[in-house]
């Protein structure tokens, strides 16, 4: 019986080696390439908004400041030279987007960077199966000490995100149904939170919860402390509070076009990065 710790190094020089034929990797699979091959020529691409990877991330990855998943194309073609002789991996938080990235960066960016000419383009693409989600289940299942997530998962109800101590293992009993049980082996927060994620943005405490701008027509997403934080100031800059204010003395304004503030500008100067 092989151990679970066994990780094999991969022949990245092997066109036949199975890994790189399969454009889904499964969790075991995807957490050998960041135990054992992330080099030079792999680059680990979080294709989620800017908000989620806030609060966690793989190691080392890539993480576009993107506000909305239909602004990774533009993103990508805009730097799509980076990608040039690399092996990419990517993830998202169920697999659903990676699926669609994959499929728009084999189809158009591939395309562009080969030129219909043979130059050089991408190594391969790969995306983690059941996204970060399956990643956190199977890690929490086998017992994993060497986890590549750092920090929580952003999910989209009212948790907004959750840590390993969430997942669930699931087993099958000797009826055939489905049961729940402990994992002497569960890691700990402190195993897969990084603290330099999940923090307030005013008070700069430790923190998860997130609100929306209440500036009209900025709406960024931000973290703030639910209790107080968000009520002192509910907005991401002066500029949006002072804006705010300005739409309380005259509101025609709310029906004009605002210029950006300057924490949205700073996010577009990132775009470009």
């Amino acid at each position: 019986v092989e151990s679970k710790n066994w990780n094999p190094v991969l022949d990245w020089s092997n066109s036949n080696d199975d890994l790189l034929n399969r454009e889904k990797l499964n969790p075991s699979e995807f957490h050998q390439y960041l135990t054992t091959s992330m080099e030079e020529d792999v680059v680990l691409l979080d294709v989620r908004n800017y908000y989620e990877s806030k609060v966690g991330k793989f190691e080392n990855a890539w993480c576009p400041p993107i506000r909305s998943f239909k602004g990774l194309p533009s993103y990508l073609t805009t730097h799509k030279d980076k990608l040039k002789g690399k092996t990419l991996l990517t993830y998202c938080t169920g697999g659903i987007r990676c699926e669609k990235a994959t499929a728009y960066i084999r189809d158009f960016i591939q395309t562009d960077l080969t030129n219909g000419d043979g130059g050089e383009g991408i190594k391969t693409v790969k995306m983690l199966e059941g996204g970060i989600h399956n990643y956190l289940e199977w890690c929490k299942k086998e017992g994993v000490e060497d986890t590549k997530w750092l920090g929580r998962n952003y999910v989209f109800d009212a948790r907004q995100s959750t840590d390993l101590e969430t997942y669930s293992i699931h087993t099958t009993n000797s009826n055939n149904t489905e049961k729940e049980e402990s994992n002497t082996n569960t890691l700990t927060k402190q195993n897969v939170n990084n603290l330099t994620f999940g923090t307030c943005t005013l008070c700069h405490a430790e923190q998860y919860h997130f609100i929306k701008c209440q500036a009209p027509q900025c709406h960024l997403i931000l973290i703030r402390c639910p209790t107080t934080c968000s009520t002192i100031n509910p907005y991401c800059c002066t500029d949006c509070e002072q804006f705010e204010l300005m739409c309380q003395v005259d509101d025609k304004l709310l029906t004009k076009p605002r210029s950006a503030c300057s924490c949205e500008l700073l996010r577009r100067e990132q775009l470009k990065e």
